[in-house]
């Protein structure tokens, strides 16, 4: 009851998970300056390969992931698979690209919410200041 009586309920770590689950869905995030955004939500196969790759190798690159995955590189998914895009109202236009990266994997979360729903998401995006940002979870 001591432990109870002096909790800090305002603690930052407070609702971090003690246990996290495994990755179960993978999508990949994409923006340009000056055009818009770009996101692809593989077929259930692909991001199941992904996910287990990770799992195993969680500090794997990107590249490395998808060989042991014997998945294709991106590259080639975003021209086989279905995506979801949109372009930058002109109110985003002169904001910096690493704001338009950010919502790019925004947009695509909400694109696909309903999928990725009760999911740990592995999240594959180009941007070092947004994978930061996310893995940090402030800016």
């Amino acid at each position: 009851m001591e432990v109870w009586a002096h909790f800090q309920h305002d603690s930052q770590l407070n609702g971090v998970p003690l246990f996290t689950s495994p990755t179960s869905s993978a999508i990949y995030t994409d923006a340009s300056g000056g055009v818009g955004w770009d996101g692809v939500l593989p077929p259930l196969q692909v991001q199941e390969c992904l996910c287990r790759s990770h799992a195993a190798a969680p500090h794997e690159t990107s590249t490395a992931l998808h060989h042991c995955a014997g998945v294709e590189l991106p590259a080639v998914l975003w021209r086989t698979n279905a995506n979801e895009a949109g372009l930058w109202d002109a109110d985003l236009l002169p904001l910096h690209i690493n704001f338009k990266e950010l919502r790019g994997v925004h947009r695509s979360l909400l694109a696909w919410s309903s999928d990725l729903q009760g999911h740990r998401v592995l999240l594959f995006c180009d941007n070092t200041t947004v994978v930061q940002l996310l893995r940090k979870g402030t800016s």
